[in-house]
């Protein structure tokens, strides 16, 4: 949970300083990792649910 947090406000970060400099792969790579925290917290949500 801490990591898909800290990978939230690093992705927001990312993208509001830093968006021209870097290149099309690091993009690539802070999209997997954004969309990897998104996953985890909402299976974190539906397995809390199930309980």
């Amino acid at each position: 949970m801490i990591f898909a947090f800290s990978t939230a406000i690093l992705y927001g970060g990312y993208f509001g300083s830093e968006e021209n400099s870097l290149s099309i792969t690091n993009q690539i790579i802070w999209w997997i990792f954004f969309a990897y925290s998104v996953i985890r917290i909402i299976s974190i949500i539906v397995k809390r649910n199930r309980i």
